[in-house]
């Protein structure tokens, strides 16, 4: 998961001594090369903090030199996912507790939302009995922070908003007035 902790664990050996090792971690099934570390010793692992890059395409290099800078290299025997388990955050702004909108007027719902990758959707929905029941407002918006809204000709003293927000991995969060 990005973010996590992982070890990456190798073996490594040579006739006159490995004298350093170099990481690496690609995220397109090894079109390009990132550098984890390089100059470590042959300990065998190495603790690596995973990336914000989402992919199903990883791969994780190791590259041993001996002292006659010979070098040898192995790869992941297969690729792996890099999956973003982030979720996202969001504070619903406007409406606040205690607020009145006349039935019928118009308001600007606003939000902020943020995720480590990004929002990619965003839904609100109105409760007009304190949260028992949700109506959708609009769903899959843009996450632009504020909706032009015709608030119901039905007036109600329970009334709550709720946005959802879910990044590309669907991880999701709410908030509610």
């Amino acid at each position: 998961a990005m973010g996590a902790s992982t070890s990456i664990t190798w073996t490594a050996s040579d006739n006159v001594g490995v004298t350093a090792i170099a990481l690496y971690y690609s995220t397109d099934n090894g079109g390009a090369w990132t550098t984890i570390a390089t100059g470590l010793a042959n300990s065998g692992t190495r603790s690596w903090t995973v990336p914000n890059s989402a992919t199903t395409q990883a791969l994780v290099r190791v590259v041993a030199t001996d002292l006659a800078a010979n070098t040898a290299q192995d790869e992941s025997d297969a690729v792996f996912t890099i999956a973003d388990q982030t979720l996202p955050a969001v504070g619903l702004t406007a409406p606040t507790a205690g607020v009145t909108w006349p039935a019928g007027s118009s308001h600007s719902i606003t939000w902020t939302a943020s995720d480590n990758v990004g929002v990619t959707w965003v839904g609100l929905e109105l409760s007009t009995d304190n949260g028992g029941s949700w109506s959708d407002i609009a769903l899959a918006l843009s996450n632009t922070g504020s909706y032009g809204w015709s608030v119901p000709a039905s007036p109600t003293a329970t009334a709550k908003v709720r946005i959802t927000v879910k990044d590309a991995a669907l991880n999701a969060k709410s908030a509610t007035s």
